[in-house]
């Protein structure tokens, strides 16, 4: 699989919630591995974590650790409750 065949594949929860879409993705150059997805995550998601402007959703980033399974889909090892503690961790120390 290329990098390039992850962009735009649609992101979802081990509970089958639908996250986002893969907007980019996270390189370690040093090693040469990927260590994150960059998630443009759908509106509900966005709305709900305060992460849509007027014109634009703040994109998330998600640990390659998060990530169980890659096939038509990105499936992640954390339930959509699971993922929102992830993500509120992430916004509250981004805010610091």
């Amino acid at each position: 699989m290329l990098l390039s065949d992850l962009t735009r594949m649609k992101v979802i929860s081990a509970d089958g919630e639908e996250v986002g879409e893969v907007q980019d993705i996270q390189l370690d150059v040093s090693e040469w591995k990927v260590i994150g997805l960059v998630i443009k995550p759908v509106k509900r998601l966005a709305k709900e974590f305060d992460l849509k402007s007027a014109f634009k959703i703040a994109p998330i980033s998600l640990e390659t650790k998060l990530i169980k399974s890659v096939k038509d889909v990105i499936v992640l090892s954390a339930s959509s409750g699971g993922l929102r503690r992830i993500l509120k961790r992430q916004i509250t120390l981004n805010q610091r």
